[in-house]
């Protein structure tokens, strides 16, 4: 929800009755987090590990039909750049010793997000704009897989997986392509509580929805290990 109403007209509501137990682990039903005050700092950061910001920098993703120009996902590479980047991250928690959740990310409103795996707006324009799962090729792959067994066991498993191969990583040069329309929101990791012990939930908004503050079109994503 997004709120532009005077703060005055605002105030707490009751704890819900069905939640008598707030943080009490291991009652699954009346689980809940207490209320705590947050208060928002802005931070200007270098881009995350795996952000798409830092894979442009990299020169990923390579113009289609060339060899990539590092491996998936590409880390930067050794050298003063790299010993300068993680030499600026290893300050900032020294500093900040609390600012980060056990797993090395932040809780974040806005900004470049801290992907686990791929760039998060890139898996926005995969599985948001394009319906990554109903796509026919992945379709019709996967139904062989589900009624022949997995492709090694096909006659023509050689062929059968370049094509396939060859399709995601077309589909994936234009997620790259395309997801400059996609924004972060907030970002929320594990700090070992919750449904999510191991993963980050990330909501995103295309920048348009943003404009019009149409929060109620965000996607929400999960990655982790």
């Amino acid at each position: 929800m997004f709120l532009d109403e005077p703060t005055d007209k605002l105030g707490r509501c009751d704890f819900p009755a069905e939640f008598s137990h707030p943080g009490e682990v291991g009652r699954h039903q009346d689980f809940g987090f207490r209320p705590r005050r947050v208060t928002p700092r802005l931070w200007l950061l270098p881009p995350a590990e795996g952000s798409r910001e830092l894979l442009a920098l990299l020169g990923y993703p390579s113009p289609t039909g060339s060899t990539p120009v590092a491996p998936w996902p590409p880390r930067m590479s050794l050298g003063q750049e790299h010993e300068a980047y993680q030499q600026f991250w290893n300050g900032l928690d020294a500093e900040h010793p609390n600012l980060f959740t056990w797993n090395g990310m932040l809780h974040q409103v806005g900004g470049v997000a801290f992907p686990w795996q791929q760039p998060l707006e890139v898996d926005c324009v995969k599985f948001a704009d394009d319906d990554y799962w109903n796509h026919p090729t992945y379709k019709a792959f996967h139904e062989r897989m589900e009624k022949e067994g997995a492709p090694v066991d096909w006659p023509d498993y050689e062929e059968a997986c370049q094509a396939y191969y060859a399709f995601e990583a077309r589909e994936r040069a234009t997620y790259f392509a395309r997801a400059e329309s996609w924004q972060l929101v907030l970002q929320i990791p594990s700090d070992l509580v919750g449904p999510w012990t191991d993963d980050c939930l990330y909501v995103c908004i295309r920048k348009s929805d943003l404009a019009g503050r149409r929060f109620d079109r965000c996607w929400t994503i999960s990655q982790g290990t």
